[in-house]
Formats: C-alpha cells, sequence, structure tokens
C-alpha cells in the first residue's frame, strides 16, 4: 500500500472520489476507507478538521470584508510563495470578474494558508476554491461554473 503524505492529498482524494453531482460530500465517506487509500489517520483527521473549519468560516464569511471593494490587496510574502503567481493572477481574476467577494477571496486565503501543503499547484488551488464555493450559501452559480472549469481544463489536458 502506497502511503499518501499530506492533507492536500486526502482533500483532493475526497474531491476527485466522493464528490456527487450536487457539488456535495458524500455521507459515506469512512476513515476506513481513506486508510484502505493509503492515507494516515492523522492526515485524515486534519483533512475533516481542515472540512470542519471551512463550514464554521463559511458561516460568518462576511463578517469584516466589504461585499464590494474598490481598493487593491497586497498578498503577503507566504501567500505568494505558497500560491505563486499563477493562482493569485487566478484568484485576482475571480474577484475582478465578481466571481468571488473581497470576503471570499479572504476565506479562501485563510484556508489554504491552514493546509500543510508549501506550495499548490494551480489546480490544487483552483480545487481548493471550489471547495469554499460549495459550501458557501448563495455560492451555487459560481461553484458549478468553476467545476465545469476545471473539468474543461482537465479533458484539455487529457487529449
Amino acid at each position: 500500500m502506497t502511503i499518501k503524505n499530506n492533507v492536500l492529498d486526502v482533500l483532493m482524494y475526497l474531491f476527485d472520489n466522493f464528490m456527487d453531482s450536487s457539488l456535495e460530500l458524500q455521507a459515506e465517506v469512512t476513515v476506513d476507507e481513506l486508510e484502505q487509500a493509503g492515507f494516515e489517520p492523522k492526515d485524515i483527521d486534519k483533512a475533516f478538521g481542515w472540512l470542519e473549519q471551512l463550514i464554521s468560516n463559511t458561516e460568518d464569511q462576511t463578517d469584516g470584508y466589504p461585499l464590494q471593494s474598490s481598493g487593491h490587496r497586497v498578498f503577503t510574502p507566504e501567500e505568494r510563495q505558497r500560491l505563486g503567481p499563477n493562482s493569485l493572477d487566478f484568484l485576482i481574476s475571480l474577484e475582478k470578474h465578481q466571481i468571488i467577494t473581497p470576503a471570499m477571496r479572504e476565506l479562501v486565503l485563510e484556508q489554504v494558508l491552514g493546509l500543510d501543503a508549501k506550495v499548490l499547484s494551480v489546480l490544487q488551488f483552483k480545487r481548493i476554491i471550489l471547495m469554499v464555493l460549495m459550501n458557501t450559501p448563495g455560492n451555487e452559480d459560481a461553484a458549478l461554473w468553476l467545476e465545469s472549469f476545471i473539468q474543461d481544463e482537465i479533458e484539455q489536458v487529457a487529449h
């Protein structure tokens, strides 16, 4: 059995294998299934903790952040390093086109920084944004759009 090595791997596995067509995590996911897939119990626990924190954060995601902003967000060195220029450009583009709000941007950044991954690929980052959108009421259309966008990219790479 191959051991997968971090929380992000668990989250991506859950995303790939246990999200249903309504973009919700299927209830039958068990720790045993994830362990059989090669994940360490500590990483499984951290992944479920991350998801619980996401749900908790989305319940009050607009507190302290304006829904619209004409200001400019300066990213910290850690944010720039962990996301890289392509992911940051994608995030800025989503906000510019009003697919996400400044509050949603901050929630995405908070969730990314809560992971133990030093660097994220653009695809991993997009999937994290999708997880945030899926768990935030009122963002169903944006989540469906992003899911379709990600799927189209994956299909283009496969061909």
